[in-house]
């Protein structure tokens, strides 16, 4: 997966009927198509921000995508193998899903302040992604970020998700009925990416870093955060931003990651850590 970014792009650009605002393109990497539901705005863009999803579930951060958008950035939410749409549990794997991130970036014009940005099990493949690409992101943006140590058994993460969710959107129903008609995949899928740990991994991340999560959020909550905070020694900034929600508050605080999102790429907005 090697080149620099900007080669050997070829699309097609679609209209979804689902996603209002947004245009689909698929992207040749290696030989194989990417899809993107990207979201852009209406003037000039400050900033493209490839934002990976947890399972691939693209819609459930589209409110975040559109929030973007209209503070001028290009999102491009990366709808990668995950449930239903990969051939092998494998293809779907968070490590998987970021080589595939940071190769599509490789495809993108190095014309504009790149943002990384995972939730959930994409806050893993963000981490592969940001660690793996030739031109090291702008900004790491990790929100909701899993596992923590004693949710790396699928009975402890199934006492500790119900309260996770505790202040989710009935409009999230579509989303969890999706996960709950492939539930043997998606438990496939969560095995597997237990046996990444972020807190080794994100000791690479060279880029200013910001991790982030909903107040209520106890798959990511607020000791892990800091946790996370402290072992990224190489991120010349890095910030935990706690915000109003739960887990999937992409969705349902999408203004407020938002404007997490453009402060971090905001000049000035820190000094380096010592």
């Amino acid at each position: 997966m090697e080149g620099p970014r900007g080669a050997g792009l070829h699309r097609r650009v679609l209209a979804p009927r689902d996603q209002p605002g947004a245009i689909t393109t698929w992207t040749v990497v290696d030989g194989a198509a990417v899809r993107a539901v990207e979201y852009r705005p209406r003037g000039p863009s400050h900033g493209l921000v490839c934002l990976l999803p947890g399972l691939s579930l693209t819609d459930y951060v589209a409110p975040t995508a559109r929030a973007l958008a209209a503070r001028g950035l290009h999102c491009a939410v990366l709808d990668l193998p995950g449930l239903a749409r990969a051939a092998r549990v494998s293809e779907a794997h968070p490590a998987r899903a970021g080589e595939w991130g940071a190769a599509w970036l490789r495809t993108q014009p190095a014309d504009q302040p790149v943002v990384v940005m995972g939730h959930s099990t994409g806050a893993l493949a963000a981490l592969r992604a940001a660690t793996t690409t030739t031109t090291p992101p702008d900004l790491v943006v990790l929100a909701g970020p899993v596992f923590v140590p004693d949710h790396r058994r699928l009975s402890a993460l199934a006492l500790a998700a119900p309260a996770a969710y505790r202040r989710e959107s009935p409009r999230e129903l579509p989303a969890a009925l999706r996960l709950l008609r492939h539930a043997g995949r998606t438990a496939a899928i969560i095995r597997s990416a237990m046996h990444l740990r972020p807190e080794d991994q994100i000791t690479d991340v060279t880029a200013p870093l910001v991790l982030t999560a909903g107040e209520a959020d106890t798959m990511a909550p607020q000791h892990w955060l800091q946790h996370l905070h402290g072992r990224a020694t190489a991120s010349p900034h890095r910030q935990v931003a706690v915000l109003p929600g739960s887990h999937n508050n992409l969705f349902t605080h999408p203004r407020q990651v938002a404007d997490v999102v453009v402060a971090g790429l905001a000049p000035g907005r820190a000094q380096p850590e010592a």
